[in-house]
């Protein structure tokens, strides 16, 4: 390896930690302000954290099965699920914007908006 393959392995390797800080500093800035559910493809329910003064427990079922949703002031997670992997319940909570929870046996899609209100989320 020449110490020009080394200085480009070495720009490389800045320009994708500078990118993957500039990704975390404006797609996951500001707070949320609502929560989107969706089931198979469609809005099943949208609600604001600005209502939720403490906690509220959202239970969905399904033909493709259970969830139980808690939603609090500044984020959601899924508490209790019947999938087989329980991936949805071991992301946890997530509390920023653009952040997604996704339990693919049961087609269920949660997504908090709200942040920043730049060109990416007027084309969103």
């Amino acid at each position: 390896m020449s110490k020009w393959d080394k200085g480009l392995a070495a720009l490389v390797l800045a320009v994708s930690v500078l990118s993957l800080v500039f990704i975390n500093v404006f797609a996951f800035s500001g707070a949320p302000d609502a929560v989107i559910i969706e089931l198979d493809g469609r809005e099943y329910a949208k609600y604001s954290l600005r209502e939720i003064n403490s906690s509220k427990s959202i239970e969905i079922k399904s033909k493709y099965g259970y969830n139980k949703i808690e939603l609090f002031s500044d984020g959601v997670r899924v508490a209790e699920s019947d999938c087989p992997d329980q991936t949805d319940v071991l992301q946890g909570k997530i509390t920023k914007p653009n952040e997604v929870i996704v339990c693919l046996p049961h087609r269920l899609v949660i997504r908090m908006t709200g942040g920043s209100s730049g060109a990416d989320a007027v084309a969103y």
